[in-house]
């Protein structure tokens, strides 16, 4: 075999090996927002994730306002209230407006069962007009976190304002 043969022979072990590593993500679910459009029933957002270990489980949306509050419903007063993520209500009737989507098998893309891919979840338009219904002046968001099974959270990812 020739210098140059065992050369390229050397350059695709390399790069065969190099490709593998690619799929070895940390155990850790990571997120990364991609798009957001409108669908026929409401709006449709797309974000790419990865997993290490395979065991995505769940995606949540939290509706927040332009200067970072999350949105809130009372359904003893029926009405809708803003807040920080992190505020304490005393009645249990102020719940935080989250839409949570089970995630369906996704098969892994390597042997050590990492996993990646884009998802697109869809938001009817009932629940984008109570967002847009309770605060039509402030430009609006969704914070949207992933998890697994583990416990494991994804760092969460913004859209883009919508009115």
């Amino acid at each position: 075999m020739s210098k140059l043969h065992q050369f390229l022979f050397l350059l695709a072990i390399i790069t065969i090996g190099c490709n593998r590593q690619e799929d070895n993500f940390p155990p850790v679910p990571y997120l990364e927002y991609r798009s957001m459009q409108p669908t026929e029933n409401g709006i449709g957002i797309t974000v790419y994730f990865q997993d290490g270990d395979g065991d995505i489980d769940t995606i949540t949306y939290l509706p927040c306002v332009s200067d970072g509050r999350a949105i809130f419903q009372d359904t003893a007063a029926k009405k809708v209230i803003l807040a920080s993520e992190d505020t304490v209500f005393a009645s249990d009737d102020i719940i935080k407006i989250i839409y949570d989507y089970g995630i369906k098998k996704i098969d892994p893309v390597s042997q050590n069962g990492s996993m990646k891919g884009t998802i697109t979840l869809s938001l009817d338009s009932a629940n984008i007009q109570l967002v847009l219904w309770a605060f039509p002046q402030e430009k609006k968001y969704f914070k949207i976190t992933l998890y697994d099974r583990a416990g494991n959270s994804s760092n969460s990812v913004i859209t883009p304002y919508f009115n």
